[in-house]
This record gives structure tokens, sequence and C-alpha cells, in this order.
């Protein structure tokens, strides 16, 4: 009888044992998927005075490759706070950086310079924030909307605002950095065309240029346009890649040439901060 109550004490000891593992492997915790790791790091700040100079090369219009002759003298720089803060009716106001490009070794010993402005526009004034940017739909309206006249467009209103960055996604994540539909006309038929453009971080990687090696993010940029209420995109392609140094800005650009304007290739190569 002794042995019998032992073995009982035995088993009843195991599967009070098995009981408690079963309960405790049932209790854990199940988070669920996580969300995506904010960035918090200041992509560019726009401080006044600070200019960036970049090496490279121009894009070929239409063709959207590096014109390779280009390499031996053109040189980009980006100088905030060059011209004045700018508000445009309707978009909001945008602090402007000067853009500055040398499109020809002739004439003379300086060459030929184009020089422009980019037009950007932060969440908040400083710090860790969103970046838009002011851009033009010329290529797209050109496409749906074309004309015999000399301008090539019977559009005017090519200006809208894009999201450049969207720190809450993280890294990995697509956002939206523009989606409209117009209603069109293709062959003579009425329908619509969606533009799409949405940009998704890829990742952080280390890359050398100017003789400094940065730990930079890299941001894709793409296009989609849906016609006719379609959910495939009938045409889809890459407009920009940017790496973006935290406190610094951008040290590398793809900028994609369009039908008719010249795109550019981008490389550090010197601050003046």
């Amino acid at each position: 009888m002794a042995r019998v109550q032992k073995f009982l004490v035995v088993v009843m000891a195991l599967g009070i044992v098995v009981v408690f593992a079963v309960f405790a492997s049932g209790c854990e915790t199940d988070e669920g998927p996580t969300g995506p790791t904010p960035i918090s790091d200041d992509l560019f700040p726009l401080v006044a005075g600070h200019k960036i100079t970049f090496s490279g090369y121009l894009r070929q219009p239409g063709a959207d490759t590096n014109i390779t002759a280009t390499g031996a003298f053109y040189e980009n720089r980006m100088t905030i706070g060059i011209f004045n803060s700018t508000t445009i009716p309707g978009l909001g106001t945008f602090t402007a950086v000067s853009d500055s490009n040398k499109v020809s070794p002739l004439p003379g010993p300086n060459g030929t310079w184009s020089v422009g402005a980019l037009l950007f526009q932060k969440s908040v004034a400083s710090g860790s924030a969103d970046f838009s940017y002011v851009g033009s739909l010329g290529s797209f309206f050109r496409t749906f909307y074309p004309s015999t006249g000399p301008t090539g467009t019977t559009r005017s209103d090519t200006l809208r605002v894009f999201k450049l960055t969207d720190l809450a996604s993280g890294i990995g994540l697509e956002y939206t950095a523009y989606d409209s539909t117009y209603n069109v006309t293709i062959s003579g038929a009425a329908t619509t065309a969606r533009l799409q453009i949405v940009g998704i971080v890829n990742g952080t990687e280390n890359i050398t240029l100017g003789g400094t090696t940065f730990n930079a993010y890299k941001i894709t940029i793409s296009r989609r346009v849906y016609l006719g209420g379609s959910s495939v995109a009938s045409s889809v392609g890459v407009t920009a890649e940017l790496w973006v140094v935290k406190d610094l800005g951008p040290v590398k650009m793809v900028l994609g040439a369009d039908d008719r304007s010249y795109g550019s290739y981008r490389e550090f190569k010197s601050k003046n901060f």
C-alpha cells in the first residue's frame, strides 16, 4: 500500500508540473505584429548659408541615362538661403535652395551655369521632420493633354507638392507622395488617368564619396500611372534616388530626366560646414 501511495503522489506531482507548464505556455503575451520604427534623424537641416557641392553627370532627356562626356565638367552647388523663402498661392511657403548646375565648360574659364531653385517644406521648423517639395507634372500633362501650340501643353497649373519623406513609415514601408486622378482623352475616348507617386526608405548603407564615408539613408521615389480605373499600372518607373545623411542632407542623387528636360547624377564633393 505504501508503494501505491508513493506512486500516486509522484504521478500527481508530474501531473501538476505538466498542467502548470501548459498553463504557463498558454499565458504567454501575444504582442502581435510590431509596427514600423519611425526615423528620428534630421535628414536635411535647412540652415541658411549651408552649401553642398557635387560632381557627376547630366542625364539625357528621354533616355534618362548619364551623358558620359559631361562628367569632365559637371558640377552642382546646392546653397540654402540664397533666395528668400517663397510663397506659392495655393501651395504654401517653402525654403528655397539655390540649385546651380555647370552645364558647359565654355565660354571662358568658368563655363556656363544654369541657376534655379529647389523648394522644400518641413513639417516643423527644425529637427526631425518630414519633407515635401515642389515639382512639376509637365511631362504627365504633355502626355494626356497634348497641344499643337509652341508650349507643348494646354495646362499651366503643373506645379504640385510632393511628399519626399514620411519618417513615421520607417524603413522598408512604402508611403504615398502624391495621388490624383484626372479625366483625359486617349485615342478619342474619354477615360481617367491616375497618377500615383510613392516613396520608400530602402535602408541605410555606407558609401564613400569625396574622400568621406557616410552612413546614408537611401530613398527611392517611383511613379505609377493607372488608366481607366484599372488596378494594374500601365506605366511604372523610378523618378529619383537619394542618399541622405542625418544632420547633413543629400550626399548622392539620381534625378531622372523627362521627355524634354535634363536630369542629373550627383555625388558629394565638399561642403562648407
